[in-house]
């Protein structure tokens, strides 16, 4: 099965090593490539460094900044960083849900643990 039609280059932040590497392996997986960082403000600066950023994948609960944080400073960040898709993951649902970004149409949230098939049909409606 080919999920992706294009190669996309991917922004993981999650404080959790094994959600990285098993997010990580399933984008290489469909070709595409990613960087991984361990909190909000390690991703920050991956997506300053690297303008051609076409996704974020976020865990909402991470040290320092967390995923809601990053997204509301890249949706007040300069142009380049405000249409850029985002993926918020969690194994909570947070109690503020109303910062999980429900209104932006580039923003969606999926709950962990979830299925590889779901997370590929999030991802390609993000992309």
């Amino acid at each position: 099965i080919i999920w992706a039609t294009d190669m996309a280059f991917i922004i993981i932040a999650d404080d959790d090593e094994q959600v990285r590497l098993t997010i990580g392996h399933m984008l290489e997986d469909d070709g595409h490539e990613y960087l991984a960082f361990s909190n909000g403000d390690e991703a920050l600066e991956g997506v300053r460094r690297n303008p051609g950023v076409d996704l974020l994948i976020l865990d909402i609960f991470m040290p320092f900044s967390d995923g809601r944080d990053l997204v509301t400073i890249l949706r007040n960040g300069p142009p380049r960083f405000r249409n850029i898709p985002v993926l918020l993951i969690s194994g909570v649902f947070p109690e503020d849900s109303s910062r999980l970004h429900t209104d932006d149409s580039k923003c969606k949230f999926l709950r962990k643990p979830f299925t590889g098939e779901l997370f590929r049909m999030t991802i390609n409606s993000l992309l």
